[in-house]
């Protein structure tokens, strides 16, 4: 095809919304993969392409042609390299329509989402947990009882309220405690080594500690010498016992805190994402736009729980359910790891929607006895890593009727933020954004590419949290504007393709993912290099029929390995431990 410079006259055909001359010219013609020739005609300015269309769409040799069209007037204009624009306000206005996202969401307190539900039908099932199961009103009145306690030693707005649970039914209640005192929880594993929890502490400034008797118990000294430290401690039970029962009437911005979420940090120290309750009210809503939502409300009753209460998996299987009415059986760790256990949870329970890892489930579903509880599932949410297509075909022999959703989203963009429904091993994606989330690609340097360039996802709207606590540099380097609206700059690559949907190419750093798990290599080397007498160490997963963590060191003399994995438990959690 020809195409003929911005402004350059009338043409008979559009691609891909824009428009060209198409001339035809047959492949024994074209003299590579992908080549253009520009030349004047006149006083036009004509750029023709030719392409084998095995290798490369029309919307992909457009693009170029366009691009080229748009550099080479930037640099007649512009001074230096640095003040290019690569894309035009027509481009903009390409980008910003086209995903229709916008939906009206209105805009309550996180706290409201379980208290909403609970008052439209409080004596049904909200949690099925190893421990009790609890009426919508039971949990609801649980929460505000430990909500009032806690707002008696202080909390409110802002105020981080640290959260160690096991899996049990007061994992549910301390959390949904927090959001009813007005401020924003902060999961913490009760079995992370003391330096990491310390950290976190210090970190992100939180002087309460709410958890259960039989944590305080087990992590007795400890706790006891946070208390000495200026950390109050709140008992999740006593406070369930004696706290006022009755619904807050709380007014907390839509712009405050609802939850505090630790990564992996490339320093050698983890680094708090800030998310606020406008995030995790948008996230939630079953609105017509928010089509993963509606993935869960439209066809599951009872959703099951199996992500570590620290990851943000976890706030999707506990919000989207409470918030929308469902039943959630949430699983203890021993049941997670026995096929056999989970399946007799999952069918006597009738768990007919879940989320988790691709990895997890093909897992589960090599053992026969777990398929059964397949067979009654409507609808299941992936994510977190990258989707095996094989993975598609032996949940179909299973179950054809099998609602299979691929979602993708860093904690920083609240959860998940795009989605695509598989329909077929083939051509598998990461979707298209959820409501009120718009998305883009950018050069290295931040600057917006045009539709079809891959390069650097970036996550615009309601979805963006606040930042990193503390790291003022970490947020303005990843969370900007860009079309005027709030951004987060992902580190995935990625391509946004004519039809809308999202090419993704993996990590543009050292990030990655191990069973779902987000790890910063560098942080494990950070720790590894600290262990006397190593001088250079290199963490890479290795991938085979289970992925692993490995460590290569150099060392000015033998190192007992024994002795440095326990210096590294001292600060990792176990799962960045490398095996």
């Amino acid at each position: 095809f020809a195409y003929q410079g911005e402004g350059s006259g009338e043409e008979e055909t559009v691609i891909g919304g824009y428009p060209a001359e198409i001339r035809d010219l047959s492949l024994s013609q074209a003299k590579a993969l992908l080549g253009i020739d520009i030349s004047l005609n006149g006083d036009r300015v004509e750029i023709a392409c030719e392409y084998d269309p095995s290798a490369y769409s029309a919307y992909t040799a457009l693009g170029l042609a366009r691009l080229t069209d748009r550099i080479a007037g930037e640099f007649i204009r512009k001074a230096t390299v640095g003040e290019v624009e690569l894309v035009s306000e027509e481009d903009r206005q390409a980008i910003l329509t086209l995903h229709d996202t916008t939906a009206e969401v209105a805009e309550r307190p996180a706290y409201r989402l379980l208290q909403d539900s609970a008052e439209k039908d409080p004596e049904k099932t909200a949690l099925v947990a190893a421990d009790r199961t609890l009426s919508y009103r039971q949990l609801n009145e649980e929460a505000n009882a430990v909500g009032a306690t806690l707002r008696e030693c202080g909390a409110g707005p802002e105020t981080i309220v640290a959260v160690l649970a096991d899996r049990d039914s007061y994992a549910y209640v301390m959390r949904q405690g927090v959001l009813k005192s007005g401020g924003a929880f902060l999961p913490i594993d009760p079995e992370y080594p003391e330096e990491r929890i310390r950290f976190i502490l210090e970190d992100s400034g939180a002087k309460l500690l709410l958890t259960t008797g039989r944590v305080i118990e087990r992590r007795k000294a400890f706790l006891q010498a946070l208390q000495a430290e200026g950390i109050m401690v709140v008992e999740a039970e006593k406070a369930a016992a004696s706290g006022s029962r009755e619904n807050p009437v709380l007014d907390v911005p839509a712009d405050a805190l609802t939850y505090v979420i630790y990564t992996s940090g490339s320093t050698g120290k983890p680094k708090g994402v800030m998310l606020t309750n406008r995030n995790l009210v948008n996230f939630v809503d079953p609105n017509p736009k928010n089509h993963e939502i509606l993935g869960y409300t439209e066809r599951g009753q009872v959703s099951l729980a199996v992500a570590a209460l620290t990851f943000d998996f976890a706030i999707m299987e506990e919000f989207v359910p409470l918030a929308n009415g469902m039943t959630v059986v949430l699983a203890t760790q021993e049941q997670i790891l026995n096929p056999e256990q989970m399946a007799r949870l999952m069918t006597e329970n009738r768990v007919d929607v879940m989320s988790c890892t691709p990895g997890y489930l093909a897992n589960l579903i090599s053992s026969a006895s777990f398929r059964p509880a397949v067979r009654g599932l409507r609808s299941v949410d992936f994510g977190a890593e990258a989707f095996p297509p094989a993975l598609y075909g032996k949940l179909k022999e299973i179950n054809p009727e099998l609602h299979i959703m691929n979602g993708y989203g860093p904690t920083e963009a609240t959860i998940s933020c795009t989605m695509e429904v598989i329909r077929s091993a083939e051509d598998i994606t990461i979707g298209i954004p959820n409501a009120n989330v718009y998305v883009a690609t950018a050069d290295r340097n931040g600057k917006l590419q045009p539709l079809g360039a891959t390069g650097e996802l970036v996550i615009l709207g309601e979805g963006v949290g606040r930042g990193y606590i503390g790291r003022d540099d970490l947020t303005r380097e990843h969370f900007i504007t860009l079309l005027g609206k709030r951004a987060y700059r992902s580190g995935d690559l990625a391509r946004i393709r004519e039809d809308g949907k999202i090419e993704f190419h993996g990590r543009m750093d050292d990030q990655v993912k191990l069973r779902g798990l987000r790890i910063e290599l560098g942080e494990v080397e950070n720790v590894i290099s600290t262990y006397p007498g190593i001088r250079t160490c290199a963490v890479t997963v290795i991938h085979g029929e289970t992925d692993y963590l490995a460590a290569y060191f150099t060392a000015d003399e033998t190192v007992d390995i024994a002795s440095l994995r326990e210096h590294l438990a001292k600060y990792l959690t176990a799962y960045m431990v490398p095996q």
